[in-house]
């Protein structure tokens, strides 16, 4: 069945687009009457930031596997449904959608509240899925205090620079001649040499050259460590607890140990001891 924003909107007469449906939803709730709304099966394109009414509920006919919302490319860091009180939404699947910051995220959500909106009744979504645009290499593993620089910032790789031009800002997305991606961290120390690129995809390498959206371009010397290196897994020591009497305590009593290659966390035997009082 083939919708038509021209239309009506009724069941044998549908509208095309999730926009259409909304700007129907709105006009209802202007006059007091709470919508509800039933999507077709199908792809269903859109730009996001659809703010749903107070008290709508918008609900696929078939479930999540049959009615896929897409976010036209463009929007992929947009966010789709913006919910407001007493919403209820059922039976989506999402795709083309991409978080914009690992760090601090606020877009690339398939719901987010409206904007000042005022919850009364708590919305609620249920039988849905999101399918982002990342690589699970993008999603920074546990931060290792001595390269993060004392804050909670996932600062990734540190990186040696030389025949710096241009401007380098953080958040800037950056490009090697090779063909890694990533996004600057940290620029507080390029005077000294040093670089910060985290959620790379691909490896960082010495010789190449690395381009900024801010017109920044620099040659990478060296590459040094990551935040937190893969496949190491960190113990705490609190008051009176735990320790790992072979190994030496690093910034903030931090213990690292680290698998032999292939060596999963359930092959590894580690001897745990009191700490004699």
């Amino acid at each position: 069945m083939e919708g038509s924003d021209d239309n009506p909107g009724s069941y044998l007469k549908p509208v095309a687009t999730l926009e259409k449906a909304l700007e129907m939803a709105w006009a209802a709730s202007e006059a007091g009457i709470p919508t509800a709304i039933s999507v077709l099966p199908g792809d269903h394109y859109t730009n996001g930031n659809l703010a749903m009414p107070d008290l709508c509920s918008i609900v696929s006919t078939n479930g999540q596997y049959a009615t896929k919302i897409i976010m036209n490319n463009g929007y992929e860091v947009e966010n789709c449904f913006l919910l407001g009180s007493g919403c209820y939404v059922q039976g989506f699947s999402f795709f083309n959608l991409k978080v914009d910051n690992f760090d601090y995220p606020s877009k690339g959500f398939a719901f987010a509240f409206r904007p000042g909106v005022r919850i009364i009744r708590s919305p609620y979504v249920r039988d849905c899925s999101q399918i982002s645009n990342y690589f699970a290499r993008e999603i920074p593993p546990l931060l290792n205090p001595t390269n993060s620089k004392g804050t909670i910032d996932d600062l990734g790789f540190e990186i040696s620079v030389a025949d710096v031009t241009g401007t380098f800002e953080v958040n800037d997305t950056v490009e090697t001649n090779n063909g890694v991606t990533g996004y600057v961290s940290r620029v507080a120390d390029l005077g000294s040499g040093l670089l910060y690129i985290r959620n790379n995809i691909g490896h960082l390498e010495a010789n190449t050259t690395i381009v900024s959206s801010s017109g920044g371009t620099a040659t990478i010397t060296a590459v040094g460590e990551e935040d937190y290196p893969q496949s190491a897994y960190q113990f705490r020591l609190a008051v009176g607890g735990w320790f790992l009497p072979a190994f030496q305590a690093r910034n903030d009593n931090i213990f690292f140990y680290l698998p032999k290659h292939q060596c999963s966390v359930a092959d590894c035997n580690v001897c745990i001891h009191r700490r004699p009082i």
